[in-house]
């Protein structure tokens, strides 16, 4: 075992690379063959790249540069269709898309769960920019996103209900008992089931 392991450790890789001798040990070696392997299947992109550069007289850098203002010009306005011409929400989009978050609510099965269990969304500019935003950011569906979005809406209302009735008791000659709302029970019930 100990002259493979030796045999290994002296394993050194002997090349000419611009007039100059290099010696390569094993691991040096494998990076570099995985290097030439990856350059040879990106060889002909550059190729192309290279005479679209030299096409509209520009250098490759500057091509690049174009392209990339081009798609993200074309991305932006893209979103700025989807969401209804709102340019706040298209530009969060936008940046979460360019931070690696990669949702594409054009393609959202989630949406269609939404249309099937709400009937009152028709479109997805029906729904709160709120829920769009939550889908991209926390990188959820649209039908989980709505569904947050309606349990927090039924809390801030119970929070509020709350408040109210313990100002009602609290407050002198208050007559009515406190009642209680069931429609936050049925809702979480309702919640545990979607989910099964």
């Amino acid at each position: 075992m100990k002259e493979m392991k030796s045999e290994k450790e002296n394993f050194i890789l002997r090349i000419n690379f611009n007039g100059k001798r290099i010696s390569l040990k094993e691991n040096q070696a494998k990076h570099f063959v995985k290097l030439g392997i990856e350059s040879e299947k990106n060889e002909k992109a550059y190729e192309i790249f290279n005479f679209l550069a030299k096409r509209d007289g520009k250098t490759l850098l500057d091509f690049a540069k174009d392209l990339k203002e081009y798609k993200d010009t074309s991305l932006k306005q893209k979103y700025l269709e989807k969401v209804g011409e709102d340019e706040e929400l298209a530009n969060l989009l936008f940046e979460s898309k360019n931070s690696l978050v990669n949702v594409n609510l054009l393609t959202d099965d989630g949406f269609e769960k939404v249309k099937e269990n709400f009937p009152h969304i028709k479109q997805i500019e029906d729904l709160p920019s709120e829920v769009l935003v939550l889908s991209e950011t926390a990188d959820i569906s649209l039908f989980d996103a709505y569904l947050r979005y309606i349990f927090s809406q039924q809390q801030k209302i119970n929070n509020q209900r709350l408040v109210e009735n313990q100002n009602k008791s609290n407050s002198t000659g208050s007559l009515k008992d406190n009642q209680t709302d069931y429609g936050f029970a049925i809702f979480n019930a309702m919640i545990k089931g979607i989910n099964k």
